[in-house]
């Protein structure tokens, strides 16, 4: 009867969309939206896009409202409900003939025993199945912090080029109406004005396309925050962090810190402990026993009840599919655990490979280029305000620094991407490591 009150009780899980949500916090300081949320803004709370869209906030607002990863988080629900089944006893079965003519009233109650021992298997597979959903719901809130802070990244770049492709626009227009005044003169040929004014149309070209490639940042990013229709109106105004840069972390922690912290690894391992247990149940199922009690009805209207059990012979089928099913499906989900490790380990190292080559063309770039195009437009100026040069060359130095700075948007742009792609690969905020587990990139 103890095992029967047991069997009877029903199953839950601590696995939540709150552990869900508490789990995120921890991995990138931010949580999922309540089931019924305080704020009517569709914003958590303290985001305002009025005063600017910093990057952090858009990592919070994704998550509070992307539509797919919304959608993703039912699946958590769907194998809370499958626990719940899995947990449940099948109903016994009545039988009854009725008294007709000569013959008696019959009844049969039958109830299947096999699922008392096999109750245990079928939920602890299905508690491994929510943990595994719940894992993989965390590495997809991982994808869309990165997704984020990567699209955050292209607008701020978007608009950068858009004011430099204006300025830009600007200075060669005005070169290439200092080439006709000289062309009046006598002072160039009419091939070199051409060259100027098609230097003109080409930037002025190239202005309109990074106007566009603005637009479309920005509905990009705001698709990917979710926002409605009214928040959508609004113009994204990115912030553009003044912190320090951090330091590129060592990659020999990251990939202890990957290994140890990547959800998509942990759903792995699940799966190779939910297919071990996959076979035990495939053996158990051989054993199928049935309960009956059998009641009839006697001719002094009484009723002879009597117990009995229904055993189906294994002399066939000896469950040997779902075994060899089970092993195959441990084989794999071995094969699929090494996979993920293998391929964890592989866009750990790509990623801070690829971080600490634009970190270090970065700096490269504003250390030794940029103070020299600075220097050289600071002595066209002079040389011009001396008389020693025309107009001319003080708007071509200007193009060329120009030039200089849309590089560096470019570079600061990929250094950006990389430190959100590797911040994926690691499953962690990495910028709030301590110091000593980093090590800047030479």
């Amino acid at each position: 009867m103890a095992l029967l009150s047991t069997a009877c009780t029903s199953v839950t899980s601590d696995t939540t969309t709150e552990s869900v949500s508490e789990d995120l916090r921890e991995r990138t300081g931010h949580v999922l939206a309540p089931p019924e949320p305080e704020s009517a803004t569709g914003l958590p709370e303290g985001v305002v896009l009025t005063d600017g869209l910093t990057e952090d906030e858009s990592v919070a607002i994704a998550l509070w409202n992307n539509p797919d990863f919304l959608a993703d988080l039912s699946d958590l629900g769907l194998a809370r409900a499958d626990l719940l089944a899995a947990g449940l006893l099948q109903n016994p079965v009545l039988s009854l003939l009725f008294p007709s003519g000569p013959k008696q009233l019959e009844a049969a109650l039958r109830w299947p025993l096999e699922a008392l021992w096999q109750r245990p298997r079928r939920v602890s597979i299905a508690q491994t199945n929510v943990e595994v959903v719940a894992s993989n719901l965390v590495q997809s809130g991982l994808s869309v912090a990165r997704d984020s802070k990567t699209a955050f990244a292209d607008l701020i770049l978007a608009k950068r080029l858009r004011d430099l492709d204006s300025l830009a626009a600007e200075q060669a227009e005005e070169i290439a109406r200092l080439m006709r005044v000289r062309l009046r003169l006598g002072d160039i040929s009419e091939l070199e004005a051409s060259a100027a004014t098609q230097a003109a149309v080409a930037a002025a070209q190239q202005e309109h396309r990074s106007r566009s490639g603005a637009s479309l940042a920005e509905d990009r990013l705001l698709a990917l925050l979710g926002l409605g229709e009214q928040e959508r109106r609004v113009a994204l105004d990115p912030v553009v962090a003044t912190a320090e840069a951090a330091v590129v972390p060592a990659l020999e922690r990251l990939l202890d810190d990957a290994l140890a912290a990547r959800p998509d690894l942990r759903a792995a391992e699940l799966e190779v402990e939910a297919a071990a247990n996959r076979v035990g149940l495939a053996k158990s199922e051989r054993l199928k026993l049935t309960a009956a009690i059998d009641a009839d009805e006697t001719d002094g209207d009484r009723l002879l009840l009597g117990p009995g059990l229904d055993f189906e012979l294994p002399i066939f089928d000896r469950s040997q599919a779902e075994i060899a099913r089970a092993a195959a499906l441990i084989e794999g989900a071995g094969h699929r655990y090494a996979a993920a490790r293998s391929r964890i380990v592989l866009e750990v190292r790509e990623c801070h490979a690829l971080l600490s080559l634009a970190d270090q063309a970065l700096a490269r770039h504003r250390r030794d280029l940029l103070p020299v195009l600075g220097e050289t437009e600071r002595r066209v100026r002079k040389a011009y305000e001396m008389g020693e040069v025309a107009s001319l060359e003080v708007t071509r130095a200007e193009l060329v620094t120009l030039g200089g700075h849309r590089e560096e948007a470019e570079l600061a742009h990929q250094v950006a991407t990389e430190w959100a792609r590797l911040e994926a690969s690691v499953g962690m905020n990495l910028r709030s490591l301590p110091a000593a587990n980093q090590q800047a990139g030479e």
